[in-house]
This record gives structure tokens, sequence and C-alpha cells, in this order.
């Protein structure tokens, strides 16, 4: 009992139940005031690395899921990798007409995101919503290109430990509420943990790792 109390009191210990009472209570906030509307069916554009781990993740919660990639051996390469088999792929956008909710993960390249949002803008219904995994690109400017900035926002994934765990649900000047609602709830079902935040360079997640990262470096191994 007293090494259990000696051990609550260190800083690490504090920092954990910061960690997980603030992870609860971002969660919570995420989900104020709005709904989430019914999604079946998804989309992922984009076949590198984070387009093959959202695709697994969203066919293991139990949704429909299309890849898309116009490169045809990235396809190819993406769908050895893929872990799910009911995932399929394609190398046109057309295929997307069909999905719920689209989300973007090509390269970080404005030119080459907006003219994915273009495409995509033509193609889907006006209701349908349009999220981008982007770190670096405005999503503010990738919804100027289209028609639904309100059914624009970003969905920023977070990679702890080799693996996915938070993403950043990012707001732009136009997100509706039912926009970032249904961003979240997605987050939610295929095991991630939503934050929602504003529309900035690096918004959060990036700039607490670069933080972490320096004050790792500053550490001086002890000597033997």
């Amino acid at each position: 009992r007293t090494v259990s109390q000696e051990l609550s009191r260190r800083r690490d210990a504090r920092a954990l139940r910061y960690s997980f009472f603030a992870g609860r209570s971002a969660a919570r906030l995420a989900m104020a005031d709005a709904l989430s509307s019914e999604i079946a069916r998804v989309g992922v554009v984009g076949a590198g690395r984070l387009g093959v781990t959202l695709a697994d993740l969203f066919s293991r919660a139990g949704f429909e899921v299309l890849l898309v990639e116009r490169d045809r051996q990235a396809i190819n390469a993406a769908s050895g990798l893929l872990r799910h088999p009911a995932i399929r792929t394609s190398t046109t956008l057309s295929g997307l007409l069909e999905c719920d909710f689209v989300i973007e993960a090509a390269t970080e390249d404005y030119d080459a995101k907006a003219s994915i949002f273009i495409g995509l803008d033509e193609l889907l219904p006006g209701d349908r919503i349009i999220a981008t995994t982007t770190s670096g690109v405005d999503i503010d400017a990738l919804a100027a290109v289209t028609r639904r900035a309100s059914r624009v926002c970003g969905m920023h994934v977070i990679p702890f430990a080799q693996a996915p765990s938070v993403v950043e649900v990012v707001r732009t000047s136009d997100s509706s509420p039912d926009t970032l609602a249904t961003a979240v709830g997605l987050a939610r079902h295929i095991g991630l943990l939503p934050v929602v935040v504003g529309n900035a360079f690096g918004f959060i997640g990036p700039v607490l790792l670069g933080t972490a990262k320096a004050a790792c470096l500053q550490v001086t191994p002890a000597g033997p």
C-alpha cells in the first residue's frame, strides 16, 4: 500500500491520469449539440499507407469500402496490403457515387488535393461529406473549391506506437455541426479517439508530438 501511494504521487502517474480524463473530456465535447448521419458506404481516395490503413479500419468496423487510386501500379500494390478481402478497389472516382462518406488521403500537395476535391464535388450529391486527412494543407482552401463548404472537414489521423489511435476532426470556417458529428461518430466507430480542433497549420497533434520529441532528445542517458 505504501509503495502504491508513493507511485501515485509521481509526475508520470499524474500525467497518465490527466491523459485519461482529458481524452474522455475531449470526446464528450466533440459530440455536443450535434447529431451524426447514417453512413453505410465509405470511399477512401489515395492508396498510400494511410489510405490502406483507413480502408482496413472502416472495413473491419462493418462499412462497405471502396479504395480509389488513379495509379494502376499503386492500387495493385495496395491490394496486396489490404487485410480485408471485402474492400473493393478502383482507378476512377466514378464508383464513389455510391458512397455516403468520402475521405481523401492523397499526397500532401494542395494542387493534387484540390483536383480531387473538385472531381468529388462534381460527382457526389450535395449532401455527401468530403473529408481530408491532410496535416499541412489549408482545409478552408480545399473547401472553397467546392460548392459544399459546410460538408467539408478534416480527419487528421495521429499514429501512436505505430498504430492510429487519435483523429483530429478539423472544423473549417463553414463546417456544419452535422458534418463534424458525422466525422466524430465515424472515428469512434472505427476505434479512434476523436478530438475536434480548429483549422490552423499543424492543428494540435503534430505540435504536441514535436514538443514531446524535443523533450525526449534533451534527456541525457545515464552512464554505466
